[in-house]
């Protein structure tokens, strides 16, 4: 796999004609055996985005009581389901308690504490044996 191998429909796209719409367009334009992942915040998106064949839905944005109502529709599916938005290392536990498959905890990077630190190279001298 390679990021060509690989779509992820974003709330911009969405915006156009809505999810149902954009997955399509995805599949089409990128063919059966791409990775289709939709961008989802309510029911109706969830509901437009199964009916069109994602292959995934990143829930973005939700409440872990909102994830886990949205959660519920995708019972019986074979759809795999990602978290992001407002999740930290200190409230990522109630995410992960829903049973979604995967979470997306963007402090990691986005609020990393910066480190002071120098580099110092220990040997010879240029030129010295």
């Amino acid at each position: 796999m390679n990021l060509s191998s690989h779509v992820l429909v974003k709330d911009n796209h969405r915006a156009v004609d809505g999810v149902y719409a954009a997955v399509r367009a995805a599949r089409k334009k990128w063919g059966p055996k791409a990775f289709v992942e939709a961008e989802v915040e309510t029911e109706t998106e969830t509901r437009e985005a199964l009916k069109a064949g994602a292959d995934a839905l990143l829930f973005d944005n939700q409440s872990p009581r909102g994830l886990a109502r949205l959660l519920r529709l995708t019972v019986g599916t074979k759809v795999l389901t990602e978290a992001s938005g407002g999740i930290t290392l200190h409230n990522v536990r109630s995410y992960a308690a829903t049973g979604v498959d995967r979470i997306s905890v963007g402090a990691l990077t986005h609020s990393a504490m910066p480190v002071d630190f120098s580099l110092e190279l220990v040997g010879s001298a240029k030129g010295k044996a």
